[in-house]
């Protein structure tokens, strides 16, 4: 796409070491400039194919080492300076709590934002926000082990997050108070 840029806009790439010049003089494609263009971008299209390979191997190692290995982590655990993927205890309890309220309780995820919020586990100010950060927990299967990136601790057993699926799939919707 730059060369075909180039081209258009009349504009001559000159690389000067190694005396390559995209346009002729009169204004014309130089074919031997255009081929070795290709090349160059052939080969940089595939050791970015290369890397990425690479990099995805380096992550799926880390995930099976149960590493931790940039992003955020789930809600409820840490890393320690080796990248060791740890829970955090204090944290978990309030996972564990959310969980518990909102599948023993006939609580909706909005209260259960608000609560959370009166509580000091989520500082948001905006409700809406709050009710989303705990859908995301409540239906984050990382908390059962199975996490696409990651290879967290089981803390909370699958069954709960399937309960919790389903009991917001059949939750009324009920309009907004105001």
């Amino acid at each position: 796409s730059i060369k075909t840029y180039l081209i258009e806009k009349k504009i001559n790439l000159f690389i000067y070491d190694k005396q390559y010049q995209l346009l002729n003089n009169d204004g014309t494609v130089n074919s031997d400039t255009e081929l070795l263009f290709t090349l160059y971008s052939y080969f940089a299209s595939q050791e970015m194919k290369v890397k990425k390979l690479r990099m995805n191997a380096g992550k799926a190692r880390l995930k099976n080492e149960g590493k931790f290995y940039g992003g955020k982590l789930l809600y409820g655990f840490k890393s320690d300076k080796n990248n060791n993927i740890l829970i955090d205890e204090e944290k978990l309890n309030n996972v564990k709590w959310i969980f518990k309220t909102y599948l023993e309780t006939d609580i909706s995820i909005r209260q259960l934002g608000i609560e959370c919020q009166k509580r000091g586990i989520i500082t948001t100010d905006n409700k809406r926000s709050a009710a989303s950060w705990i859908k995301f927990m409540l239906t984050n299967y990382g908390y059962c082990g199975e996490h696409k990136y990651y290879k967290y601790p089981m803390v909370i057993p699958k069954e709960y997050i399937d309960k919790a699926i389903i009991k917001m799939k059949g939750a009324a919707r009920l309009p907004r108070e105001t």
